[in-house]
């Protein structure tokens, strides 16, 4: 049995609260996305949608908590960014903001000279307490053009994890166009 204060540290360490969704590198990826819950039990929310069992749940936790496998994303010191991905010249992170009131949350690409170019912003809307939160996400495409999802989400979570999707269609899709006008241009 671990005690939870091992679990709390580990949580604490790598900026995780009950019920923050995050992806797990190894063993259990394609469990993605996982979370604590109020027991400090390891949960796929792939799985629930499904109504399955996570019978590996202790195995990953076990996993994590020895360092076999690791959360692949991190809260920054600050609180207010979330890295998603790093490599030597660049970062995608998600950055909190406050405009007007209004909560934002940007997902940013930094490069090797520290410039930030905004893909995505979430933004964070409700008329009043008693009305649920609505989650409206925009893209700021490779060329600068603008577009955003007709529908709103529900919870912050799968806002995020729906802009992660299709920022990764989207640069499928820049990399197919650029590599034609690069063979275009060599002919």
């Amino acid at each position: 049995m671990i005690e939870s204060k091992v679990i709390e540290k580990f949580m604490e360490e790598n900026g995780l609260e009950p019920y923050d969704a995050f992806d797990v590198d190894g063993e259990f990826k394609e469990c993605n996305p996982l979370y604590f819950n109020e027991d400090l039990e390891v949960r796929s929310m792939d799985l629930d949608s499904r109504n399955l069992e996570f019978f590996g749940g202790k195995t990953c936790l076990y996993r994590l908590l020895t360092g076999k496998d690791h959360v692949k994303h991190r809260i920054t010191k600050d609180k207010k960014s979330e890295v998603v991905a790093e490599e030597k010249n660049m970062k995608l992170i998600w950055k909190k903001n406050r405009f007007d009131g209004q909560k934002i949350t940007r997902l940013v690409l930094t490069d090797a000279y520290n410039e930030n170019r905004a893909i995505a912003t979430i933004e964070e809307h409700q008329l009043n307490e008693s009305e649920p939160k609505l989650f409206y996400v925009y893209f700021t495409l490779y060329f600068g053009e603008t577009i955003s999802i007709v529908h709103p989400f529900k919870s912050f979570e799968v806002a995020k994890r729906a802009t992660l999707q299709f920022i990764k269609e989207e640069a499928v899709e820049r990399i197919k166009e650029l590599t034609y006008i690069t063979n275009f241009i060599d002919e």
